[in-house]
């Protein structure tokens, strides 16, 4: 049976990130679902994904359609909440803490460098 607390240190911060983006239940469902497609990238089903979290004959697998057909939750909330982690570097947003180095991404101190089009390949390459 999956427990949160056996969760990699550093994946327990990302779906705590994650957390008020669901209700309970479907975070719990979320969380599982999540680790068993990690344990098992290769079986992309539902039953797949409970037998890598170790629920498969735990759980009835209604139990995860559920949650992607009735659970209240948005995935344009959770896509958002993903990409403040991205920007800000893996870190949660509002830690206040940045690494050394790292660009600042607010207003207009991350203006893009102007392109050298003299030198089409050399400088930019093709995309």
């Amino acid at each position: 049976m999956l427990r949160f607390e056996a969760l990699p240190p550093s994946f327990a911060v990302l779906l705590a990130t994650l957390r008020p983006c669901f209700t309970a239940p479907s975070f719990r469902t979320f969380t599982a679902l999540l680790v068993g497609m990690i344990a098992i990238p290769q079986c992309r089903t539902i039953i797949g994904m409970l037998t890598g979290a170790g629920l498969a004959g735990i759980w009835h697998h209604s139990r995860a359609y559920w949650f992607f057909g009735h659970a209240r939750w948005s995935t344009d909330q959770v896509t958002a909440v993903i990409t403040r982690l991205v920007v800000s570097g893996g870190r949660p947003v509002g830690t206040g803490v940045a690494p050394p180095g790292a660009p600042n991404v607010h207003g207009d101190h991350a203006a893009p460098q102007p392109i050298n089009r003299s030198r089409p390949y050399r400088d930019n390459p093709p995309a």
